[in-house]
């Protein structure tokens, strides 16, 4: 089973807010030394240059001191080997991929979802891309399911859609054409896919 982490805690939150006649409480931003604290669990990079802990307070401030947006830009990082051997190179990506998000998104969304977490995002969501298209064309399918139970059943993962022309076979066909048109996928692909997600902390594998 998996659990879609990038749609995790605003579903929740949402969830508990239903659930409730109180008021519903805001969470404030991290200070500095918790936020920093973050971006080194992470990225993984080590304490001994000066250097770093500087660019490291800039990205933090830069990302707002949201938890979801260090997390993902830290494990961009830890993933992306050009940065962990010079993180300098981590701001002019974000704010590349921030200036190409705010010239498209509605301001309502920005207000919503906040800048830092969007270009976070899509940084991730870029990188995941080049290493695997088919990875990042199933990350827009799952939104669909429920964050929390995903079961590769759900996919079809078992089902072979040359075989008898089922109604779950043309599901399972359907499916498959929107994340790749040129390549087979089965069961060992779409483990690959999810294998990727997981390295940029978009999904998380659960015993169960």
């Amino acid at each position: 089973m998996l659990r879609l982490l990038m749609l995790s805690s605003q579903v929740e939150a949402g969830t508990a807010k239903d659930m409730t006649r109180l008021e519903g409480v805001e969470v404030g931003e991290m200070d500095d030394l918790e936020a920093e604290e973050l971006f080194y669990r992470y990225s993984r990079l080590e304490r001994n240059d000066k250097g770093i802990e500087v660019e490291i307070k800039g990205i933090v401030r830069e990302l707002g001191l949201l938890a979801l947006a260090i997390s993902l830009a830290a494990t961009y990082v830890w993933r992306t080997p050009r940065l962990q051997s010079n993180i300098k190179g981590y701001l002019p990506d974000y704010r590349r991929r921030r200036n190409e998000l705010l010239s498209r998104k509605p301001e309502s969304l920005i207000y919503q979802y906040s800048e830092s977490v969007l270009a976070t995002w899509e940084t991730s969501y870029h990188a995941i891309d080049d290493q695997c298209r088919e990875a990042a064309a199933l990350m827009t399918i799952l939104p669909f399911l429920s964050f929390d139970d995903i079961f590769l059943e759900l996919l079809g993962v078992n089902i072979q859609p040359e075989s008898s022309g089922s109604t779950d076979d043309v599901i399972s066909t359907t499916w498959r054409s929107i994340i790749s048109l040129k390549k087979t996928l089965n069961l060992s692909k779409v483990e690959e896919c999810f294998e990727v997600l997981q390295r940029y902390s978009m999904v998380q594998w659960k015993k169960d």
